[in-house]
């Protein structure tokens, strides 16, 4: 089999492993938030919508990666958030979700809307001209 021949070739998942542990720390916690927690719910319409979200971003995110590597525009991925956060925010003000539901909820708000701050910081800065790839390219 070929080698890859440069970064670009490899995967999304061993370029996180270049990344400080916070960093891989954090993209644990985005995939248990956005992935794995809401498998805990099978019934409802909040799960399947940030679900569909996570399999959305991937279907932009890897892609954008196999090109251009791990670039600060990946966050471009995650806008799909734009409509989910709201829409979860408003479920929580009906007070319909209560128990594990609510506090899954919370915990989703809370992480994406920080991941959302941090990628509108990277997108800028790729717009801006910074688009170095964040892990460097062996070869």
């Amino acid at each position: 089999m070929k080698q890859p021949s440069d970064r670009r070739q490899l995967s999304l998942v061993s370029d996180a492993r270049e990344f400080s542990m916070g960093w891989r720390i954090w993209m644990w916690l985005l995939m248990l938030v956005n992935l794995i927690a809401p498998l805990f719910f099978p019934r409802e319409p909040e799960a399947w919508a940030a679900l569909g979200s996570y399999f959305l971003a991937a279907a932009v995110i890897i892609p954008l990666h196999r090109r251009l590597g791990w670039v600060r525009l990946l966050g471009v991925g995650h806008f799909p958030w734009l409509l989910l956060l709201p829409w979860l925010y408003s479920r929580l003000l009906s007070g319909s979700p209560d128990g594990a539901l609510r506090i899954w909820i919370i915990a989703a708000l809370l992480v994406n809307t920080a991941c959302l701050a941090i990628d509108i910081v990277d997108i800028c800065r790729y717009l801006a001209g910074d688009r170095a790839p964040i892990v460097p390219r062996r070869g």
